[in-house]
């Protein structure tokens, strides 16, 4: 395995690639992502990086000074010296984020400092800010989530920015005023996560009566969201709240925004980071201290989204490999898919958007994830999978197109019979069509197959899922989530017919024609060319009384630039192949799960090391950060979130390296007695009016 690309590298690639013509670039043979070495990142050289991390955002981005009534608060931003915020963003929520990978990386680390860094700072400052907000924040207001008027100040209430006078402001670093802004859902939903968290590592009482505040301000005026109920329930010693809630989506549709964009054709935008997939991983790790496992039918939806991420990421770069590590800045829109066109709007060759480290997320809910794969590689491999399949694999070093039958063909099995044999084989670009066959001509027809054939997982499913959807908010990063609703009667009867019980629709596709004597057409139904390649051998073997003959093509899928429209070849994808006048037979592309585990360890480590990169150029972890050729500009600022997500990715890579899995490290270090983080000082007591 080979280091990730430097920029340099990838700022020569992308000059090299501006000399090709958009049809040259479609039609050169795929390359997978250069892959990361796993021996440069030994133990010790992880732990280092992660103290370096937590001790740049205790000097840099917490208040330590105990006559500060903010004492243990993260400031998101810090540049030039100065801590900054900026209130109509969820300010707060980093410092959650950061303490719960300080618990994270305990886990990892026993014999580290971890958990007493978080119970010095962030664990007494949220705590002491949710069960005493009523008191800290007398001018609190409903935000526009709660759904009726308050009697007066609440416990269990966050401000998404709160500041002494003592910090800056992002957008024109001026001073800020001694104030407080509003709150939100999502960043409750934050604050419910890192309770949890230190609770299932510490059984603190304080933190218990503030994930029960929080529980109760949030049913009381907006309605049951599930990770703050689980929250509370959990530090509360109940599990009931686990009943109360569906489960994750096990559906096709959770490899998106892969499948929306690709095969449905709907619009769909690239991934940035996913906070409820992180919530829900949280809640299952407190499902396993209970159950003894972590559900299998999260941990399939968990390996499914965080794959889909990178599957689509990769889908973005155009003219260069993708590198690992590399995720959108979140307050930029993102690119994504072009409704009814299953094309990016937009590409790495001409795209205005920069890389950000909030999706370093992903990064280790894939790391969190791995030990689950690994061990039951059926999660994946029973993932929406449907008896009458025929798979034809996803792989990463696919065939050369030559006319001869390479060994990686073997990964699928072949169409059709003796006089006119067809193996297909898909890497993420191209589908690739190797034919053996006696006749002098023959075509074949490839069809997207939609419709709602898409089986769940047999797997059991978990009672850890959510219920959520995406406010219109923008910058404002909120999440709502409601309560799982009785299933009415129409429900009944569909669940009763069971997935696959809808009539199939056969749309898009493309015609492939080759002959004996070397000639070789590809068209899509309208009738337009498609690009591809192809090669023949003829006179290759004999087949009963005839010669046989053979011709291999590749044929660049329709979201590949310069490409006309036909199929595109997507995971869990299903797709009808006719063969002459044959009845077409009902294929789906699979990858086998030692590739997406693979693709997954890759994409964790190549974070890793990415992020590696631009620390040491930086000396920052940005919250923003430069393309080859877009600039990040006033956003190249120090982010606790990226640190915060960077710990807990290397934290869960150390976990998973030792063969181990979190959820079996709580369950085996959950403390018998509580172990409360210490008081807040006098000082700060004071300085916030409470003594």
């Amino acid at each position: 395995m080979k280091f990730p690309l430097s920029f340099a590298a990838l700022l020569l690639c992308g000059a090299l690639a501006c000399a090709a013509t958009p049809e040259e670039l479609a039609l050169t043979p795929y390359t997978p992502p250069p892959a990361p070495e796993v021996k440069a990142w030994p133990r010790e050289r992880l732990l280092g990086f992660m103290h370096e991390l937590a001790d740049f955002v205790e000097k840099n981005h917490v208040v330590t000074d105990p006559a500060r009534k903010t004492y243990g608060m993260a400031y998101e931003f810090w540049k030039d010296g100065k801590k900054m915020q900026e209130f109509g963003l969820d300010s707060m929520h980093d410092g959650a984020w950061f303490t719960s990978s300080l618990l994270v990386a305990q886990r990892a680390d026993s014999t580290g400092d971890w958990l007493a860094r978080a119970q010095k700072y962030g664990v007494p400052f949220y705590a002491n800010l949710l069960n005493h907000s009523d008191r800290l924040f007398p001018r609190m207001q409903p935000t526009d989530e709660d759904k009726h008027p308050w009697t007066g100040p609440l416990k269990g209430w966050a401000p998404r920015g709160w500041d002494d006078g003592s910090g800056f402001s992002r957008k024109n670093g001026q001073p800020l005023p001694d104030d407080y802004f509003t709150g939100s859902n999502h960043l409750a939903q934050d604050l419910a996560d890192v309770l949890l968290n230190v609770w299932l590592s510490t059984r603190d009482p304080q933190v218990a009566e503030a994930a029960a505040h929080l529980r109760d301000y949030k049913e009381e005026y907006f309605g049951p969201i599930p990770g703050i109920d689980v929250a509370a329930a959990v530090s509360a010693g109940q599990a009931n709240a686990f009943l109360n809630y569906k489960s994750p989506d096990n559906s096709v549709h959770a490899f998106s925004p892969c499948y929306a964009g690709l095969f449905e054709r709907k619009a769909a935008q690239l991934p940035v980071y996913d906070d409820g997939l992180a919530w829900l991983y949280r809640q299952g790790t407190a499902g396993a201290l209970i159950s003894g496992e972590l559900p299998h039918g999260l941990a399939a939806n968990v390996i499914v989204r965080t794959y889909g991420a990178v599957a689509a990421m990769e889908s973005f770069f155009d003219d260069r490999p993708y590198p690992y590590g590399a995720w959108f800045f979140d307050l930029q829109r993102p690119p994504g898919f072009l409704d009814g066109k299953g094309k990016l709007g937009d590409y790495s060759s001409t795209a205005k958007n920069f890389y950000g480290s909030r999706g370093v997320q992903l990064a280790w809910l894939a790391a969190a994830i791995l030990p689950e794969l690994k061990t039951q590689p059926a999660l994946w491999d029973n993932f929406a999978r449907s008896a009458n399949d025929s798979v034809v694999r996803m792989v990463d070093e696919p065939p050369v197109t030559d006319g001869v039958k390479d060994a990686v063909y073997a990964k699928s099995l072949p169409l059709g019979g003796e006089a006119a044999r067809v193996t297909l084989i898909s890497d993420p670009r191209n589908l690739h069509v190797f034919i053996e066959t006696t006749r002098p001509q023959l075509t074949v027809t490839f069809q997207e197959e939609t419709g709602e054939l898409h089986a769940s997982a047999t797997t059991p499913a978990a009672r850890t899922g959510t219920a959520v959807h995406e406010s219109d908010a923008g910058d404002t990063r909120h999440l709502s989530a409601g309560k799982k609703k009785p299933a009415g009667k129409k429900e009944e009867e569909t669940s009763k017919k069971g997935a696959g019980a809808a009539e199939p629709v056969f749309t898009r596709g493309g015609k492939l024609t080759v002959t004996k004597e070397g000639k070789c057409t590809v068209v899509n139904e309208k009738g337009e060319m498609l690009l591809h390649a192809a090669a023949f051998k003829t006179d290759s073997f004999k087949q009963g009384d005839g010669d046989g003959w053979m011709a291999e093509v590749r044929i660049p899928y329709t979201f590949v630039p310069a490409q006309n429209a036909w199929i595109n070849g997507v995971d869990l994808g299903r797709y009808r192949v006719g063969i002459d006048t044959a009845p077409p037979q009902t294929i789906c592309i699979r990858s086998e799960a030692v590739r997406v585990q693979r693709r997954l360890e890759y994409a964790v480590l190549g974070t890793i090391d990415f992020w590696n990169g631009v620390w040491k150029e930086r000396g920052i972890i940005p919250s923003g950060w430069h393309t080859p050729s877009v600039p990040a500009g006033g956003w190249e600022i120090s982010d606790t979130g990226g640190y915060a997500h960077l710990i807990h990715a290397m934290a869960l890579w150390l976990i998973y390296q030792d063969g181990r899995r979190e959820w079996q490290i709580i369950r085996e270090q959950f403390p018998t007695t509580p172990k409360p983080a210490p008081p807040l000082p006098a000082s700060v007591l004071k300085a916030q009016g409470l003594q």
